[in-house]
């Protein structure tokens, strides 16, 4: 069971990732939503599968709040553009996220690790090492990273747990950008024209003419494996109040953990912006 965690609706590039899983033919069994207003983001989620006329998987919302007591940062614009629909609206059940995420083969986490904490923390399997997880989070260049920085703590559990994990830091997704051009060669169905809106939304948020599409890139580590040059070792999370949100690479050829090293900048661009196309192509 695959299984997507999630903090839609503050920084674009989350339904960026979930347009290019569909672009993709990337099912998921199951969406988990993390981080704040959970409930809002399980919306989110169903409406762009409403939009786009897609059948949901299952979709929890899960931990609104930091394992490690971190005040939640909201931007504010989250859920600006949601149809309101009572069907849409998903009361936070943080204790079933977790035992969803406990019972997955495979979890793709695009957000802060609030969820996938204590899902480790409650694993019911027969071994944490049987399960697979890929990260969209950390800068492995020296900087703070957003999803640590919003629950160190959690974060410092899921890398300690001796899972496989398999990370994409910023220092390789800051390198594939989206410009102008894209917006203009989105089409004119409804994912279409809310891809165009949360996008130019973020921008001006950002006060960017592009973005990165962080989590869209973990999405084609699953799909694309050979676009990517991984390092194997242990990742550590480092706690110390100022030095909060880093993180640093360990190379061990026996570590549990792989980080993404470098990326074909080119074809990921492609890759992403022209499964995105096709994902927003229908509804």
């Amino acid at each position: 069971m695959r299984v997507l965690d999630t903090d839609i609706g503050t920084d674009v590039d989350d339904l960026i990732a979930l347009v290019t899983g569909w672009g993709s033919g990337m099912s998921f069994d199951a969406i988990t939503t993390v981080y704040g207003d959970t409930s809002l983001r399980a919306a989110i989620v169903r409406d762009a599968y409403s939009r786009a006329g897609r059948f949901p998987p299952r979709i929890v919302a899960g931990e609104g709040r930091a394992l490690s007591g971190r005040p939640v940062f909201w931007a504010g614009h989250e859920g600006v553009a949601l149809i309101d629909d009572p069907e849409h609206r998903v009361p936070a059940d943080p204790a079933d996220a977790a035992r969803l995420l406990a019972g997955a083969d495979e979890i793709l986490a695009i957000g802060p690790l609030t969820n996938v904490a204590a899902a480790l923390r409650n694993f019911t399997g027969s071994s944490p090492a049987a399960r697979r997880i890929v990260v969209m989070g950390g800068d492995f260049s020296g900087a703070a990273e957003h999803n640590v920085i919003c629950d160190v703590a959690a974060a410092d559990d899921v890398f300690r747990s001796g899972a496989p994990i398999d990370v994409v830091g910023t220092d390789q997704t800051e390198r594939v950008r989206l410009d102008r051009s894209v917006l203009d060669r989105l089409p004119s169905t409804q994912v279409g024209e809310l891809l165009r809106g949360e996008i130019g939304r973020f921008r001006r948020f950002m006060e960017a003419e592009s973005n990165a599409p962080h989590d869209a890139l973990a999405v084609l580590l699953l799909e694309r494996p050979d676009r990517f040059e991984m390092e194997r070792g242990i990742v550590h999370v480092e706690a110390a109040a100022n030095r909060a949100g880093h993180v640093h690479f360990e190379r061990n050829a026996n570590g549990p953990h792989r980080i993404v090293v470098d990326v074909d900048v080119d074809a990921l661009r492609e890759d992403i912006v022209s499964r995105m196309l096709l994902g927003a192509a229908v509804g």
